[in-house]
């Protein structure tokens, strides 16, 4: 990894989504309404893009060319807004999900955008659930992932998404290495793709052939510690089955 530049400030629990053009960021601790992007061809620091109509905290984001969905997270931890990446501006209302949550993970297709709930209340949940990206409107009931999850670095093709790795409840260790998919047009439960070389949480991307999940905090990091954060950055090929290489 290379330096690309920096936040507007120092932040955590944002989320981000992406077109092929522009990157961008939304929200952080404490429950922050900032939207900033970057230009991907460019290096360099983000420029304001606009305002989110709530606070967002460990929410989770989708995208396609045209738009990006954020989940909020927070104490707005059930609403769903959007904007369009060719304009800068504030969000818009896109509707409901059918639960709320907090510390989700979310992916898309170029026409359905999909989110694991992550944490409702305090309570971890498996649920997962759609939106189709292009209209507006309420989250569907898609499947259910493997376990309770929090925290799951997350990446997807035009065909399948991945839920790489995470924080698990109840279970001991809590940090777990598996690795799970979906295919993205249809529904139903995730399936099991592989395994990690860590068990933790940090952040995921994808190209159409490959997914990397890298950085961030895990169980049996390099340090021997129970727990650490780590500069690791792994990665699968999407459209075959697994482990996780370095």
């Amino acid at each position: 990894a290379q330096d690309f530049g920096n936040l507007t400030s120092a932040k955590q629990e944002g989320a981000a989504a992406t077109n092929h053009i522009r990157g961008l960021y939304f929200g952080g601790d404490p429950a922050l309404n900032i939207i900033e992007f970057v230009t991907f061809a460019t290096l360099g620091n983000s420029t304001d893009f606009g305002d989110l109509l709530n606070g967002a905290k460990s929410g989770t984001s989708m995208s396609n060319r045209t738009r990006g969905v954020l989940q909020l997270g927070g104490v707005a931890a059930n609403i769903l807004e959007y904007v369009t990446f060719a304009q800068t501006g504030n969000s818009v209302d896109f509707g409901d999900m059918q639960l709320g949550g907090n510390a989700g993970s979310g992916f898309s297709s170029p026409t359905r955008g999909v989110y694991a709930i992550g944490s409702n209340n305090a309570n971890y949940k498996n649920n997962i659930e759609f939106i189709t990206i292009h209209t507006t409107g309420n989250g569907t009931d898609f499947g259910d992932l493997s376990a309770l999850y929090i925290h799951r670095n997350a990446y997807s093709n035009a065909t399948r998404g991945v839920f790489h790795s995470g924080y698990q409840y109840p279970a001991s260790p809590n940090f777990m290495n598996i690795i799970d998919f979906i295919t993205i047009a249809t529904t139903g439960n995730a399936t099991d793709f592989g395994d990690a070389s860590l068990g933790g949480f940090g952040a995921g991307g994808s190209s159409p052939t490959r997914g990397v999940a890298g950085s961030g905090y895990f169980a049996n990091a390099p340090t021997g510690e129970s727990g650490g954060y780590t500069n690791i950055i792994e990665f699968v090929e999407i459209a075959s089955t697994g482990n996780a290489t370095n």
